[in-house]
């Protein structure tokens, strides 16, 4: 159980938190497909 403020979290302020932290996992995913793709198609791009 998590202490917030002096008292207990709601279930539902629980569930927005972990909704949060998904949606920060998933843009942190795609930024770094996006970054992958760039760094490998720059790299491929000066082989070439």
């Amino acid at each position: 159980m998590y202490i917030y403020q002096g008292k207990r979290v709601t279930r539902e302020e629980k569930r927005r938190q972990q909704r949060l932290r998904a949606n920060l996992i998933g843009l942190a995913l795609i930024a770094a497909l996006v970054a992958a793709g760039l760094i490998l198609g720059l790299t491929a791009g000066v082989s070439l």
